[in-house]
């Protein structure tokens, strides 16, 4: 998969997958997917039919 990649649901272009990387068990990626659609827990998919888990960016915390 080339970056930057579309994310789509239902056909739509939701989001955008910048970067990605493989992993043993998969791929981890970066990427943007407007606030409107969802957040954690949205799947997408991508042009190629690849399914797309967004979850919390788990380094990125607000401080109080």
């Amino acid at each position: 998969m080339t970056s930057p990649t579309p994310l789509l649901l239902e056909g739509e272009k939701v989001g955008l997958l910048t970067s990605c990387t493989a992993l043993d068990r998969g791929a981890f990626g970066l990427g943007y997917v407007r606030t409107k659609v969802g957040g954690a827990g949205l799947t997408l998919h991508t042009p190629q039919g690849i399914l797309v888990r967004v979850v919390e960016v788990p380094f990125l915390r607000s401080v109080a």
